[in-house]
């Protein structure tokens, strides 16, 4: 389990990465992350609703 965490978070840092590059400003990144990050969440628990967790 420890090894599929340690992959899922190097592919969210580098999305993040890619993210954070395509904005000059540090408020238009925090923004854009919130944003990324509130969509992962929907996805995580529209998986959690379908499993029954």
């Amino acid at each position: 389990m420890g090894s599929l965490l340690t992959a899922h978070n190097a592919v969210s840092h580098a999305d993040a990465q890619k993210l954070i590059s395509k904005y000059e400003s540090p408020v238009d990144a925090v923004e854009a992350l919130m944003a990324y990050n509130c969509d992962l969440e929907a996805q995580i628990l529209a998986i959690a609703s379908i499993s029954g967790v």
